[in-house]
């Protein structure tokens, strides 16, 4: 049976193994990275995970369970209506994708990362994890909802498009450890209520 609850610091271990999921491999490359000599990146990414002070963070998090065992996640973000500008050139390549697109985000609800164990696949989870993030949403006001999907990942692009979210820019990958660097993230944008109706709607 599916139960979904706000994510807590214990669950960081699975967090950051859904949190590479999520980006094929973008999260293990960059943790990898930026982790002490000797320290294994996921146990890196898990203690970044548990703190409060970035996007990423396991208080920004939705988890589903299944059965009781942490089956998914969702991650989410509300931008101020107003973005800091960036300075492209100054973003390492892997991130720049990100950070310039996220301008288009401001005041919206930010669907930012979300992942589902293999083994729990097929019993519509991430759909429930969708529903409730922007449900949640629409509860505090938001009348936006955004999320940026790669180019390949048509079931998800399929599902956003059920929703009535819509492509609005496009940035190429640059670098990434699974993606080519001309293939391209894509900026999705929709009204938070009808894509709530429209799902309900598509049953």
């Amino acid at each position: 049976m599916l139960n979904l609850r706000l994510a807590n610091e214990a669950d960081c271990p699975d967090l950051v193994q859904l949190f590479d999921l999520s980006n094929n491999g973008l999260s293990r490359f960059s943790f990898a990275a930026m982790a002490p000599p000797g320290v294994d990146w996921a146990a890196y990414g898990a203690a970044m995970m548990a703190r409060s002070d970035v996007e990423y963070s396991y208080a920004n998090a939705i988890i589903a369970e299944w059965d009781g065992a942490l089956a998914g996640m969702m991650i989410y973000a509300v931008h101020p209506e107003i973005m800091p500008p960036v300075d492209a050139q100054s973003i390492a390549a892997t991130d720049r994708a990100f950070l310039v697109l996220k301008q288009q985000t401001g005041g919206a609800l930010y669907l930012r990362n979300m992942a589902v164990f293999p083994e729990f696949r097929g019993r519509r989870i991430g759909e429930a994890l969708v529903s409730a993030t922007i449900g949640a949403g629409v509860r505090i006001g938001l009348t936006a909802v955004t999320a940026i999907v790669h180019e390949t990942n048509t079931l998800l692009l399929a599902h956003y498009a059920k929703r009535g979210m819509a492509e609005i820019a496009r940035h190429p990958v640059l670098e990434h450890p699974s993606y080519a660097a001309d293939s391209t993230w894509i900026l999705l944008k929709g009204d938070a209520n009808r894509a709530m109706k429209l799902k309900d709607k598509a049953g």
